[in-house]
């Protein structure tokens, strides 16, 4: 899979895809939230969906204060990732349509 590149932030591009290879893998539900925390081989790390967006960390803890707390960058790579799934539901009504 393509990694797509932005400005806004780099750990967004690094989808959950990258880390399929890995054995052991463990999602954790962030209550209220569109996030979990993915855990593995010793570090963890928050997504959206198949979208990563916090850096990796040993501490666990850390990741979910991380994204428990709403700040306008999150704010804005959640508007991304809606934005890049709207465009992919899109382009697959158009292959659809054709």
């Amino acid at each position: 899979m393509k990694k797509k590149e932005t400005t806004e932030s780099k750990v967004l591009s690094m989808n959950v895809e990258d880390h399929k290879e890995v054995s052991s893998v463990n999602r954790e539900k962030v209550k209220d939230s569109p996030f979990e925390i993915i855990s593995m081989e010793g570090y963890h790390f928050g997504v959206m969906g198949d979208y990563r967006i916090t850096d990796k960390s040993n501490d666990i803890e850390e990741i979910k204060r991380n994204l428990e707390s709403i700040t306008w960058n999150r704010l804005i790579q959640v508007i991304m990732i809606l934005d890049e799934l709207k465009e992919k539901h899109n382009d697959k009504l158009k292959t659809i349509k054709e």
